[in-house]
Formats: C-alpha cells, structure tokens, sequence
C-alpha cells in the first residue's frame, strides 16, 4: 500500500461492487430481491404450518447470512448464495402456484 502505487485497493464489499459495475439500478434491483425474499420468509414465519414455518426460518436466516457476508465478500460465484436463495424463491413461487385464486364467480358480483 505505497502512497506512490497506481493500484487502488479491493474493498472486498460487495455492495460497492455491486454498485460500482452495475450502477444505482443494478444494486437497487438486488437490495429488493433480497427484501422480497425476506419478506417472503417473514410470511412464511408466521404460517401455521410446520413445513412452512422451517422454509420462513430458514429463508429468513439465510437472507441475513447472504446480507452480512456481502459486507466482506465481493463475488456472485458463491454457490451456497445462489442455492439458498434459488431454493427459497422455489418454494415462494411453488406456495404461490397452489395459492387459491379469486374470480369473478367467487365473489359474487351482480
């Protein structure tokens, strides 16, 4: 780290990565992927069902690991990253598939 280097110093924080190589909207889609997902695994906490009450924990645990490591890693090649979160929005999306719909036929409009 000489005052005379031309090389400038890796942060190693992801969120500054982000920001520098995609920009405000880049990172702004990411922060709300990740608040989405928590969200997500907040309803899932509250749920009555068991099996839905672990996927909330877990997601909800591993939004707020992937939040903390950004802060001293720099990489989108971490697999355990995309895991988690691929799993999580698997089984948001899978909860949403079976969700019961509303039509105008069930809500009675004369």
């Amino acid at each position: 780290m000489s005052p005379s280097s031309n090389l400038y110093p890796n942060p190693k924080n992801f969120y500054v990565r982000l920001l520098a190589e995609t920009g405000l909207p880049g990172f702004l889609l990411y922060v709300s992927f990740l608040l989405a997902t928590l969200a997500y695994a907040l309803k899932g906490l509250r749920q009555a069902e068991p099996f839905r009450r672990f996927v909330g924990s877990a997601g909800f645990f591993s939004v707020v690991a992937i939040a903390a490591q950004g802060i001293s890693q720099d990489s989108f090649a971490m697999p355990e990253m995309w895991i988690n979160l691929g799993m999580l929005a698997g089984v948001i999306a899978l909860k949403s598939e079976n969700a019961p719909r509303l039509s105008s036929r069930s809500l009675n409009v004369t």
